[in-house]
């Protein structure tokens, strides 16, 4: 039987409160052959000597298992290039020590890819929590994660491509990438701190490769205040988190953007700027409404392009097309 190696990776930062049940769902997997690594970004509470007394009662569990440390904070993208690096699998499924897999995950990303051989990258659906993984603080499904273009197959890499320039269109909790392939390109970016996803499925894309949606719920993804997005929103009218979006538009985006993403997007940074810096931020009636009102004009540019987009309409840079 087909079973390739597949690396789990744990990446971890201050998640002792929650990853011992991340552990538990990567050991209770339906699929046999995986190996298990956990790479720590120098966490400040209990979080290895959790993993450590874990792994040395359940590393029988998986072929092979790694416990990764840091002398210091380096950001997520060296977090998960520390771990994939170490891996040894044929395929990679890199998971936050704060959310949790599905039994079946690994098996039904694995049958996807030995049916569609010709893809190297898998995104599925996510289960969405509050703070505890219990059916009563389970939120809504997402109708834009993944967005609708990337639920269809049938679309092009071209209009992938494209879509990746207005968002970051799938949950990274979600995918599983051939693991040879993301390391012969450098492994996941690292130039913003507290992004790594958005810009390595841009890198991925660029390079001619295509996701493909398994239309399955593989992962348990948990919102907390201490997430970097949730943590992020506070007491804001507005995620805080948008000056790393900012800082991913500046390095991976403006430069092969046609005008109309360019012009999106400077229209959603300035709103937010001038807010900012009239200190209008605060989670008023008044500031609530001008917000709604400056996001509902960028939702509506946002759609047109993407109208265009699905159209084959939008002229972008030329990128690397796989044969």
């Amino acid at each position: 039987m087909d079973t390739p190696l597949v690396s789990i990776v744990v990446v971890t930062y201050n998640s002792a409160k929650y990853v011992l049940e991340t552990l538990e769902s990567a050991k209770k997997q339906t699929y046999s052959n995986i190996e298990l690594i956990i790479s720590d970004d120098c966490s400040k509470d209990d979080t290895v000597s959790i993993c450590d007394k874990w792994l040395a009662k359940n590393c029988s569990s998986f072929c092979r298992t790694q416990l990764i440390t840091s002398k210091q904070n380096t950001g997520i993208g060296k977090n998960c290039n520390r771990g994939l690096f170490a891996s040894t699998g044929e395929w990679i499924k890199l998971i936050a020590g704060d959310d949790v897999l599905i039994e079946t995950c690994i098996e039904d990303l694995v049958e996807a890819a030995k049916e569609h051989k010709e893809f190297y990258i898998f995104h599925s659906l996510c289960r969405r929590f509050r703070d505890l993984i219990t059916d009563r603080n389970e939120l809504p499904q997402s109708k834009y994660i993944p967005t609708p273009l990337f639920r269809n197959n049938d679309v092009t890499q071209k209009q992938q491509y494209e879509s990746l320039m207005i968002s970051c269109p799938i949950a990274a909790c979600t995918v599983m990438i051939n693991a040879q392939i993301l390391k012969n390109l450098g492994g996941y970016e690292e130039k913003v701190k507290l992004c790594e996803d958005w810009p390595t499925w841009i890198k991925l894309s660029q390079a001619g490769y295509k996701f493909f949606f398994v239309g399955r719920t593989t992962v348990k993804y948990r919102v907390h205040s201490e997430s970097v997005y949730s943590g992020s929103m506070k007491d804001s009218v507005f995620p805080m988190f948008y000056m790393t979006d900012k800082k991913v538009y500046k390095l991976y985006i403006k430069s092969i953007a046609p005008f109309s993403i360019r012009f999106y997007w400077s229209y959603m940074f300035i709103y937010k700027d001038i807010m900012v810096a009239l200190g209008m931020t605060k989670r008023n009636c008044f500031n609530r409404f001008l917000d709604k009102i400056f996001n509902k004009i960028g939702y509506i540019l946002k759609k047109r392009i993407e109208k265009r987009i699905a159209r084959g309409r939008l002229v972008s840079t030329p990128f690397k097309a796989m044969n």
